[in-house]
């Protein structure tokens, strides 16, 4: 009985929450075609900003956060709330709850999150942080979402909430485009985008900041590429694209993909985006950014270390120690520390430099990366793609019949770049996989893959259906063997995933010894 207590009082503060956040989202609609899946992402903006400025003024306290969610629920009821939709909200966050019950947590959440968020709601603003560790440098901006989300009672139990509303959110998004008004190609897209949503990432442990980010990326292109023309849409895609620079700064190299909308949207659309609301939450974001960085770091955009000011200029610049951070990150992504050994008489490895110059990383990157998470997952787009042609009907007139033209060209282009960035740079499959996904796509479009096809709506809801199945089926198998480890993410606490006692005792001896370091810094300097 216990158990399904907390479950129940657990999906009752998943689902208020949920409701609080998309009331924030309602603050900043430009037009009332706004529905709750966009409010619900565009939600967690408000909650970014919200959270830095307690930070900033040190007005971190769960009696407050409580209050921030009342308000929330108060606008959504003003704003948001109607009998029928209200309704189906319910039953969509029912049918996906699951994957937000689980006991392990990814890699990152307890080398890296987890304290991040505790640095953010239990330690005072401090300028500098990057000198005491460098992975204070890399807070991302979501993590002050994630604060607001410590409450009295539940602690830090809720912090995997933000992460799992903008999935459903972008799950929602994609559902919701399904219909007979709209074109088949865009039909297939948002039943591909679902497939892929549902069955490979149906496992909040595996979600870090790269994922959602790539998520949204989705939405994007769907706004950019379908929806060409409108301006409110391209206003949604600009703050989308904002929120995934708030969550990971290196996405900032999907700003490609807007040189279509810049070349190819009429000046009347272009003009009609530009106004004092949007602007403002531009600069706004902006500002937070760029301060959040130069105030760790003493770089302008720390992605960049060409924008970090010289250790003599601003006294706890950490631009040295991010050059060598970013040297590592690189290596790591390109498979360096995972090399097998040369086959040489001295069977050895090859030092970094060599290893990263010249493209000598890329053999080894296919042997431990590319065939171990990439190649699965063009499999995978490959057979979802398969499955929905063959559950569309066949029809002998050419209906998605589409001219390989320099517009289309162009597009696929702006897809290319950050497919190209990601890979010299940091090709590890969680930040790029979404230009896999796009490109694979818009190859299939250009290529008339579904051409003589046109959209079953009875059929296509069968899929989507099995879909729904297999992200649930998956999500019990799982938990389930979380029962069953004898490790530290044993299911211990159901439905509240395992804090490991080590886990908040690391916490105390990290925080006692970077003050000290924190200490050390300022009298150096």
């Amino acid at each position: 009985m216990i158990i399904v207590y907390q479950t129940f009082i657990f999906f009752l503060i998943f689902f208020l929450t949920s409701l609080s956040v998309s009331g924030y989202g309602s603050i900043i609609k430009f037009s009332s075609n706004y529905k709750y899946y966009e409010n619900l992402i565009f939600g967690i903006l408000i909650f970014i900003i919200i959270g830095y400025i307690f930070d900033i003024t040190n007005l971190n306290n769960r009696i407050i956060n409580i209050l921030v969610f009342i308000l929330g629920l108060y606008f959504f009821y003003i704003k948001n709330f109607n009998k029928s939709y209200f309704k189906k909200i319910f039953f969509f966050n029912i049918i996906l709850f699951l994957g937000l019950i689980i006991s392990k947590t990814h890699e990152d959440f307890n080398s890296y999150h987890f304290y991040s968020i505790k640095n953010i709601f239990e330690d005072v603003f401090q300028i500098g942080q990057s000198n005491i560790d460098i992975r204070l440098a890399h807070v991302s901006l979501l993590a002050y979402a994630q604060s607001i989300f410590v409450i009295p009672y539940f602690g830090y139990k809720l912090l995997h909430i933000p992460i799992y509303v903008i999935y459903i959110g972008s799950v929602f998004y994609f559902f919701d485009q399904i219909n007979k008004k709209n074109s088949l190609a865009e039909n297939v897209y948002s039943i591909f985008i679902i497939s892929i949503l549902l069955i490979k990432f149906s496992r909040l442990s595996e979600f870090g900041y790269d994922y959602i980010s790539n998520f949204l990326i989705f939405i994007i292109f769907h706004k950019l590429f379908f929806k060409l023309n409108d301006s409110e849409e391209l206003k949604k895609s600009i703050l989308l694209f904002m929120l995934c620079v708030c969550i990971k700064y290196s996405y900032v190299i999907f700003f490609s993909i807007f040189l279509y909308p810049i070349f190819f949207y009429s000046n009347n659309i272009l003009l009609k985006i530009l106004d004092f609301k949007l602007l403002f939450l531009i600069f706004f974001l902006i500002l937070i950014i760029v301060g959040n960085s130069f105030l760790r770091t003493g770089c302008l955009f720390y992605a960049i270390n060409k924008t970090c000011f010289d250790e003599n200029k601003i006294i706890w610049s950490t631009k040295s120690p991010l050059k060598k951070y970013e040297k590592i990150v690189e290596s790591w992504a390109k498979g360096f520390y995972h090399q097998k050994k040369i086959e040489t008489k001295i069977n050895k490895t090859l030092p970094q430099d060599q290893y990263l110059s010249n493209f000598n990383w890329i053999k080894n990157w296919i042997d431990v990366h590319f065939f171990y998470k990439v190649f699965e997952y063009i499999i995978l787009n490959l057979f979802i793609l398969l499955l929905i042609r063959l559950s569309l009907t066949y029809k002998v007139k050419n209906i998605f019949n589409h001219k390989l033209n320099f517009k289309n060209i162009f597009f696929f282009l702006c897809l290319l770049t950050p497919f190209l960035l990601w890979f010299f740079n940091i090709p590890q499959f969680r930040f790029g996989f979404s230009s896999i996904t796009l490109l694979i796509f818009f190859s299939f479009y250009l290529l008339n893959f579904f051409n003589n096809f046109e959209f079953d709506h009875k059929k296509i809801k069968i899929f989507l259906f099995i879909c729904l199945i297999v992200f649930n089926i998956k999500s019990i198998i799982r938990i389930n063997s979380e029962f069953k480890r004898q490790d530290n993410y044993k299911f211990v606490n159901f439905p509240w995933f395992n804090e490991k006692m080590k886990l908040q005792k690391y916490y105390v001896g990290y925080k006692e010894i970077h003050r000290d370091k924190y200490k050390i810094f300022l009298t150096s300097k």
